[in-house]
């Protein structure tokens, strides 16, 4: 729902002061979800995909959610990193970093959405994933897990409890 803009409102009959104030008001709802949200602790796999799932909410396209973290695993930071296709998306490890170095993070844990409904990492997202943690580890910026998230039977695919090589 937070992909509901003014124009979207104004496409299904609404007129255009109370598809402003409406939009306005969704907004300012996420908004106050998302700092009430900052305070967790992502602590568990559990904790990551309930902190992804709210922000990796279109389900069309496959996002990259990143959350960097301080040493007690609170959320310090929540951006969307990328917005792709239908089947794929970018991670730039380069990006990912310099901003987890810039906000003075100790960690960040990654998620990206698979539109499919079905979470399983495919090899690209394996390959990704061991490259972006082996940067991380030579700057002392450690990736702590890459989730996928769906909307299938299936939520969660942590990819640090299902491939542990990747973090040995």
């Amino acid at each position: 729902m937070r992909n509901v803009d003014t124009q979207r409102l104004l496409d299904i009959g609404l007129p255009v002061k109370k598809a402003e104030l409406l939009s306005a008001a969704i907004e300012f709802g996420w908004q106050c979800i998302e700092m009430n949200d900052s305070d967790n602790v992502i602590n568990s796999p559990v904790a990551l995909y309930e902190s992804l799932r709210r922000m990796l909410r279109e389900p069309e396209y496959e996002q990259v959610g990143v959350i960097y973290v301080n040493n007690a695993r609170k959320s310090i930071s929540k951006q969307i990193h990328s917005v792709g296709s239908q089947t794929n998306t970018i991670m730039d490890a380069r990006k990912l970093l310099r901003e987890g170095l810039r906000l003075g993070a100790t960690g960040f844990l990654l998620g990206h959405n698979h539109p499919s409904g079905d979470p399983r990492p495919s090899q690209a997202d394996i390959d990704v994933t061991a490259q972006i943690y082996k940067a991380s580890k030579v700057i002392g910026l450690p990736l702590l897990d890459h989730m996928i998230i769906s909307d299938g039977r299936t939520k969660y695919h942590s990819m640090r409890e299902s491939h542990t090589w990747i973090w040995a």
